[in-house]
């Protein structure tokens, strides 16, 4: 869905897996690049740091009503995340964003 969105020409920062850039709105992955709104990237700019992160720490920090809301709108950038081959990893131990697992390739029908 959002394949037509990804830039391939943008990388993330040498050594990471993943990268925010709040000023120009975008996420960077192993798949290449994507725009965000601002929202989003204030969001998502604590856990480019990298490890696992506290979510009510998270949601008290970038203005998120609660945890719940910060759930939400993870589970909303999503498919974007997807698109450059990243996902949202959630425990007990925290939240982070990890590199996308493989999925198999769907059987053509013959």
């Amino acid at each position: 869905m959002f394949q037509g969105q990804v830039m391939p020409e943008f990388r993330p920062p040498a050594g990471k897996l993943w990268g925010v850039n709040v000023k120009a709105l975008m996420v960077t992955g192993p798949g290449g690049g994507i725009g965000t709104s601002a929202a989003m990237a204030r969001v998502l700019a604590p856990l480019a740091a990298g490890g696992r992160h506290d979510e009510t720490e998270v949601a008290a920090a970038t203005g998120c009503r609660d945890v719940t809301d910060l759930r939400e709108r993870l589970t909303g950038i999503a498919g974007k995340l997807a698109a450059i081959g990243l996902r949202v990893d959630r425990r007990k131990v925290g939240i982070r964003i990890a590199k996308a697992k493989p999925t198999l390739p769907t059987p053509q029908a013959s």
